[in-house]
């Protein structure tokens, strides 16, 4: 294998794989989505079994503004680079801190699912409902983050509220 940068500043969104046969694909099959460079943006776990994502997530539009994940993960890009030293190693080490948080709460949601997946059709509805949110609530997280990262990096550099 020859290791492949995933940060780059052509980059515009990351995506890392996470796929374990040995596991249904509801469960074993999980996209690790960042919305925009590594370090800059988190990742949150889209599982194959879920079916929903927030709604700022499928605005793809070029319309700038807070209802779109890409543009508020930019925006916090290009504030963090204005003081790169400082607040890029602040938010690398939350979106690090947070994507460990994210796989431990994975944990519990993956086992709980497993048991509901094994058994009957109700049960094995109500396991993709615990993977659907658990994907939905991580992205979330993840966006309302960036949001407040957002406003308090902005306060520290000068830069006026954009949205």
């Amino acid at each position: 294998l020859i290791p492949r940068a995933i940060r780059t500043s052509l980059c515009q969104s990351s995506t890392v794989a996470h796929l374990r046969g040995y596991l249904p694909v509801e469960v074993g099959s999980v996209m690790w989505y960042a919305m925009n460079v590594p370090g800059y943006s988190g990742y949150f776990p889209v599982y194959a079994g879920a079916s929903s994502i927030p709604e700022e997530f499928q605005n793809v539009n070029s319309a700038y503004g807070q209802n779109s994940a890409w543009w508020t993960t930019r925006m916090l890009q290009k504030v963090t680079d204005l003081d790169h030293d400082l607040l890029f190693s602040i938010l690398k080490g939350f979106w690090e801190a947070n994507r460990t948080g994210i796989r431990v709460s994975a944990a519990g949601m993956e086992n709980r699912a497993l048991e509901l997946l094994n058994k009957g059709t109700e049960e094995k509805k109500e396991g993709m409902k615990l993977i659907d949110r658990f994907t939905f609530s991580q992205a979330r997280n993840v966006l309302h983050n960036t949001h407040v990262f957002l406003r308090k990096f902005q306060d520290k550099t000068g830069n006026a509220p954009v949205f």
